[in-house]
């Protein structure tokens, strides 16, 4: 999913586990839109169907040469 988005870039997850539980998805849909409306990153969204999931990453993309865009 991040590879597409960022084809020029390698992403190595292996070594972050990060796992956050919402008793409530009223309040996953809450920290999830805050975070996309103050911050603005870029969304990357993946379907899969097998195990009725949505994959959400939030990224910003840096243009080459730069340390950070946002």
């Amino acid at each position: 999913m991040m590879k597409e988005a960022q084809p020029e870039r390698q992403y190595h997850f292996l070594d972050r586990n990060y796992m956050e539980e919402f008793k409530d998805p009223e309040t996953m849909r809450q920290v999830l839109s805050n975070l996309i409306l103050t911050l603005r990153p870029d969304v990357s969204m993946k379907y899969h169907e097998m195990e009725d999931a949505l994959l959400v990453a939030l990224f910003f993309k840096n243009p080459p040469g730069r340390l950070l865009r946002r």
